[in-house]
């Protein structure tokens, strides 16, 4: 946690301070070296990864993933990284030098519209200690309790024995179970409430159906009544790369509202976007044989699973059956 919190205070005043005029390298004179393997997975799953340069015997590189910028350095052959920030024997802080050469290198990338996501974490981080506050007062209340010899033996919980799973017959997989673990596994951002039941849409960001369904749900998601677990894909170029950017942003219900409604026109216009991720939905439900947008997928209270295809078009009759 620490780590992330100097990762974004630095990154955030970076963003807010004036850059001295000076001799920068340019995209042409830097080479940037393969990926590391160790953040390749990474990449195959939305993150957005950037090459900050070397330093001596390393490579810097920043990698934004669900908001939060993490730094990982590898030495040249790739054998051993490290993440967090770099310092020489002053105590200068090297990352911060790195992270000001590659905002102006880079002028054009999709480094400013990824940053713009980032501010989002401050938010986040008071939540965050708000929460662990609180856990530190439920465990500090948790300890003052008598310990377990000497609680009476009528109050303790009874033992429920269960078969061995190994002497258990294994269920078969149905058809639908089989979508819903592939949705599952898929790329996705949550959208409303988390402790809710989940309705998995698969959108274009570009697609007006996806818009007018998604601006139709919007009460329901403010009013914390379901999770929408949005799975980002694309059919044009540039809405895949704001879908890939959905999937890192630190808040990306508020990113995606903001863009269908006007107010992020410019998102995705960038051509430095990784859209690995979006690529890797678009080969799910080219699996499952599906072919247009929006379609939504949950499973009811009564445990079935229901598909819709389009706009759908009595939204309080899905809450109420995923509800029950």
């Amino acid at each position: 946690m620490r780590v992330k919190f100097l990762a974004s205070f630095f990154l955030a005043l970076l963003l807010a301070m004036p850059v001295q005029s000076q001799e920068w390298p340019t995209l042409e004179k830097l080479v940037v070296p393969e990926t590391p393997e160790l953040l390749k997975p990474m990449e195959e799953k939305g993150a957005q990864i950037r090459y900050l340069g070397p330093y001596k015997d390393f490579d810097g590189w920043v990698v934004f993933d669900k908001g939060r910028p993490t730094f990982t350095y590898s030495t040249k052959d790739q054998k051993t990284y490290f993440q967090g920030m770099m310092f020489n024997e002053k105590g200068d802080n090297l990352t911060f030098k790195q992270l000001q050469d590659f905002r102006i290198r880079d002028g054009e990338d999709s480094f400013d519209t990824l940053n713009e996501v980032s501010r989002l974490i401050k938010d986040r981080q008071r939540t965050t200690r708000a929460t662990e506050a609180t856990k530190q007062i439920t465990d500090n209340l948790q300890n003052t309790e008598a310990p377990a010899s000497q609680v009476k033996a009528a109050d303790a919980a009874p033992v429920v024995k269960t078969p061995s799973p190994s002497r258990e017959p294994a269920e078969a997989v149905t058809k639908s179970d089989k979508l819903m673990q592939d949705l599952q596994n898929a790329n996705w951002v949550s959208f409303g409430d988390v402790s809710k039941p989940e309705i998995y849409a698969m959108i274009d960001p570009g697609c007006p159906h996806c818009q007018e369904t998604m601006l139709a749900f919007k009460p329901y998601l403010d009013n914390d009544m379901l999770e929408m677990r949005v799975m980002p894909v694309g059919f044009e170029l540039d809405t895949k790369r704001v879908g890939a950017l959905m999937l890192v942003a630190g808040d990306a219900e508020t990113l995606y509202y903001s863009y269908i409604t006007g107010k992020a026109k410019d998102l995705g216009k960038s051509g430095n976007v990784n859209t690995q991720g979006i690529d890797r939905n678009l080969m799910t439900i080219n699996t499952w044989g599906f072919d247009v947008t929006p379609m939504m997928f949950y499973r009811n209270a009564a445990g079935e699973v229901k598909i819709i295809r389009g706009v759908p078009g009595d939204i309080p009759a899905i809450i109420k059956d995923l509800n029950g």
